[in-house]
């Protein structure tokens, strides 16, 4: 399937797009990461918001929803990356996804299908390693498969750095039976920063 094809299917348009992983990756805005109150590129309006979507504050998930519900279509399933920390909902991207949801029923509810059955460490450095990817392979698993076989997914996450996590939730979504996986993160962190976490 061609990339004009692919467009067409989810139809879905954002601000930039990248391959990463050879894979579809897409973000919303950049993410200048806090650093204890350190880094002078820190904007409290855009990147304040990426931090208070991941404390789940409300007007954080409602500012998503509204920017992702106008631009993305239908028929397919929404999955959420799980945190590093074990059997943890990464709760402010599930409550976009269901808001999403929501407003369209023809989407469907995936977010418990990636569920992380380990905790793993927060990593820093510069890329995602075959290393970082398979950890994270290894420590996520497909719950309700019967959800994505045969299905488009839209994989949501909050913030995204270089890309293993969800280069591993991708590969376990497309062996468990998901036709194309999408990846959309809210924001990139900007690697000039001099921080990276993933």
């Amino acid at each position: 399937m061609d990339k004009d094809s692919d467009d067409k299917r989810l139809r879905c348009v954002f601000i930039t797009k990248t391959e990463l992983h050879d894979q579809r990756w897409t973000q919303c805005h950049s993410y200048h990461p806090y650093r204890g109150g350190t880094n002078p590129e820190f904007r409290s309006d855009i990147d304040g918001r990426i931090l208070a979507l991941k404390r789940g504050e409300q007007y954080a998930i409602d500012y998503y929803i509204n920017r992702l519900h106008k631009n993305l279509g239908y028929d397919f399933v929404i999955c959420v990356v799980p945190p590093h920390t074990e059997h943890e909902a990464n709760v402010g991207m599930t409550r976009v996804a269901q808001g999403l949801i929501a407003l369209d029923g023809r989407r469907c509810d995936g977010t418990g299908c990636l569920v992380r059955t380990a905790t793993v460490e927060k990593s820093t450095g510069l890329g995602a390693s075959q290393r970082t990817i398979d950890r994270h392979i290894e420590s996520i698993e497909v719950q309700n498969p019967e959800l994505i076989e045969g299905r488009i997914v839209l994989l949501l996450d909050d913030v995204c750095t270089t890309g293993s996590t969800f280069t591993a939730c991708r590969q376990l979504l497309l062996n468990a039976g998901a036709i194309i996986v999408y990846c959309l993160a809210m924001a990139e962190t900007v690697r000039d920063s001099g921080y990276y976490e993933y």
